[in-house]
């Protein structure tokens, strides 16, 4: 009979009353049934010794098996068993909070409410992840979606796909900066033609150092023209293509000084892209560029930009770039033509809350503005910088703009 003890130790010596020796292999079923099976010695030392054959037999076999799945591992490109293991470490330890899906979604929403982003956006916000939510399961740990979770639900989407992955990409970001998730499940390595590692859901925005190192550059070269293009595009949000238009068999058209009032900016249908009309307010960063434009140039007349082939626009806004928007080794830095109007859009909706509003202004929908103009990762902190881009915070000795 075994010495009454605590809970028994596997491939452990325990001595019996008898004086024999006795080692608990753990526990099998037999006939339906669960008991111990034991193995007794007559001395400790051999008990000890059977112990120390077993471990030495099963730590073997798991070397064969891990060097197995090393070379597995390898063949098929993932990695070596270290590599992948370093990398599921570092995943887990990147992870701080725990809770269901329905847990991380609500304190989503909540932290979106919090800042007052507009109610068309964080409602839609519910609706696409809901839809989520109720596929994958309120109750299932956050933690636990994964990239092939995500690609398995947006298989089952039919003709939305693209809007709800936008919008679900969105909370999975906020979740792994929240630490609720290791990275965002729902990044796509595929890039689109032409941009140069940019996702698709993100507008390309300056930042406002950056907006007013280029401001100041025409500034101090005296770009006048330049100068007008930057201002109105960066804190009106015009599109480039609706300054002047050009094309085969068509009478140029050309946005005029004359449009610009005191409050408002007025784009006619014929130059605007969507064919429509709108009234496009004047805040005040931009009346104070126009101020100084003013000031530079006298009256304000006649096209926007100028016209020619040889003196026009064209060439005068390529050779202000090529001449000056360059990096301290004197390399051209790379130039998106939507980043001005992008800038714009993003900016304002993070001072105003309002999408509809910036919509207007835009000349769009409030989905296209969050579908095209708006970097949530770029925001935070920086909408009042942006705005405060004005012709007095330039100095002799320097930009004086804290972004």
């Amino acid at each position: 009979m075994a010495a009454k003890a605590g809970k028994k130790r596997v491939m452990v010596p325990h001595k019996l009353n008898n004086g024999s020796w006795q080692v608990s292999l753990g526990v099998e079923e037999k006939d339906g049934k669960r008991h111990w099976k034991r193995k007794q010695f007559a001395t400790k030392s051999a008990a000890q010794d059977f112990c120390n054959a077993e471990r030495t037999k099963k730590t073997g076999s798991l070397i064969e098996a891990w060097e197995a799945l090393d070379a597995h591992l390898r063949k098929a490109g993932a990695g070596t068993l270290v590599e992948i293991g370093t990398r599921v470490l570092k995943d887990t330890n990147a992870i701080k909070q725990t809770g269901t899906a329905k847990e991380c979604l609500d304190r989503c929403h909540q932290a979106l409410v919090a800042d007052k982003l507009s109610g068309i956006y964080t409602s839609d916000i519910l609706n696409r992840c809901g839809r989520f939510l109720r596929w994958y399961g309120e109750d299932k740990e956050m933690s636990k979606i994964t990239s092939e979770v995500m690609i398995a639900y947006f298989a089952t989407l039919t003709g939305k796909a693209t809007t709800d992955r936008r919008t679900v990409s969105a909370w999975m970001g906020w979740a792994a900066d929240e630490h609720w998730l290791a990275d965002n499940p729902c990044k796509r390595k595929r890039r689109r033609r032409g941009t140069k590692g940019s996702p698709k859901s993100e507008a390309v925005v300056m930042s406002p150092s950056d907006a007013a190192r280029i401001l100041k550059l025409a500034v101090d070269a005296e770009e006048w023209v330049v100068l007008g293009f930057l201002a109105i595009s960066l804190f009106g949000g015009v599109r480039p293509e609706e300054f002047r238009k050009r094309a085969k068999n068509m009478t140029p058209l050309d946005w005029t000084w004359d449009c610009i009032g005191q409050d408002n900016m007025t784009m006619p249908p014929a130059l605007a892209k969507t064919g429509i009309g709108r009234v496009i307010p004047i805040n005040k960063t931009l009346a104070a560029w126009l101020r100084f434009l003013r000031e530079k140039r006298g009256i304000l007349s006649g096209p926007i930009l100028a016209a020619g082939k040889r003196g026009g626009w064209r060439p005068k806004w390529d050779n202000f770039r090529d001449t000056h928007w360059i990096d301290d080794a004197g390399v051209k830095i790379a130039w998106n033509n939507d980043q001005l109007r992008h800038s714009y859009g993003s900016y304002s909706l993070a001072q105003s809350k309002d999408a509809g509003a910036v919509s207007l202004a835009m000349g769009n929908s409030p989905a296209t503005l969050f579908k095209h103009y708006w970097n949530w990762k770029t925001l935070a902190g920086s909408s009042d910088a942006f705005f405060k881009i004005t012709p007095e915070k330039f100095s002799k000795k320097g930009l004086q703009v804290v972004a």
